[in-house]
């Protein structure tokens, strides 16, 4: 093998090792939120797991959405109390049906529901990290 082929298949190799290595890590990152796309996979997995679901009522033209997203839900307190509900985005522009069930008159809209989707809590607009806490906190003593 030559030299040139034999830097190329080692730089290879690593571009490889990196992608995997990378991808990895990206899909088991702890210091995000698990969220969940679909609300009927939501439900599904909170019976299964016997967990609230936490849905976020969002859109992406919503400025304190993108807040919401850049500052709260990166927060670790938040993210590990995130863990303990099934977390799903709701696309307000997507899901009709479930802007008009739930009465989602603005964004952002942060609702905690049972499994069945009955809502238990629900918090209009920006919410701080500390703020989240305790409205998180709340839902999971109505469990005990």
């Amino acid at each position: 093998m030559s030299s040139w082929n034999s830097r190329f298949a080692v730089g290879a190799l690593a571009l490889f090792l990196l992608l995997v290595v990378g991808c990895r890590q990206q899909q088991s990152n702890p210091g995000k939120i698990a969220w969940l796309f679909s609300f009927e996979e939501a439900k599904k997995k909170a019976q299964a797991e016997n967990k609230f679901i936490f849905v976020d009522f969002t859109g992406a033209w919503c400025h304190w959405c993108n807040v919401l997203d850049r500052t709260t839900f990166q927060d670790d307190r938040v993210v590990k109390k995130a863990r303990q509900f099934v977390c799903v985005k709701v696309n307000t522009q997507e899901n009709r049906s479930l802007v008009r069930k739930y009465r989602v008159t603005g964004i952002p809209k942060l609702c905690f529901m049972k499994a069945d989707g009955d809502a238990v809590l629900c918090a209009s607009g920006y919410q701080s990290a500390a703020r989240m806490l305790k409205l998180m906190d709340k839902v999971l003593k109505t469990a005990r």
